[in-house]
């Protein structure tokens, strides 16, 4: 039998780098208001930031473990990850996943509005019940599957940029 240290040791280990499930707490130990550099070693990648996209604003590809996307810093720091691929939820939902599937796993908890390039998609939002509100943003096609998968603050709810 495993002592309880090890099982948390073993549980923190397994919620660190990439791949890692997309949660209400984080990804992969990376939270928002952490900078570029606590989240590569969180993740065990390096990160390059682009030029700013405006003042303030930066992006970095994200490509580790088959999971693919990039990461959104505001003043330097972490404000939401966008994935295309790879990404995956503890209940199960994945790019490529229904809408019906989405809807199951978080019966009631859902909120939704129009996607903004796509006419018919819609980006979905779960949100953590106790503060931070951080969130987890689902884009779902006009075919109803789920293209990309979201975590961050508020800036998981930007269209593009930091805007």
């Amino acid at each position: 039998m495993l002592s309880p240290a090890i099982v948390v040791l073993a549980a923190i280990f397994l919620t660190r780098g990439l791949p890692a499930p997309v949660t209400l707490d984080g990804v992969g130990g990376a939270r928002p208001g952490m900078t570029a550099a606590a989240v590569s070693q969180a993740w065990n990648t390096p990160l390059r930031l682009d030029a700013p996209i405006r003042p303030g604003c930066r992006t970095a590809v994200v490509s580790r473990g088959g999971m693919r996307g990039y990461a959104l810093f505001e003043r330097s720091r972490f404000g939401a990850v966008f994935f295309t691929k790879g990404a995956r939820t503890p209940s199960g939902i994945t790019i490529g996943s229904s809408l019906n599937a989405l809807q199951r796993a978080y019966r009631g908890r859902l909120t939704s509005r129009p996607d903004v390039y796509q006419h018919g998609g819609r980006n979905y939002f779960l949100t953590r019940r106790s503060r931070p509100h951080w969130q987890i943003r689902f884009d779902v096609s006009v075919r109803d599957r789920v293209t990309r998968i979201s975590f961050g603050n508020a800036a998981v709810r930007y269209t593009e940029g930091c805007a």
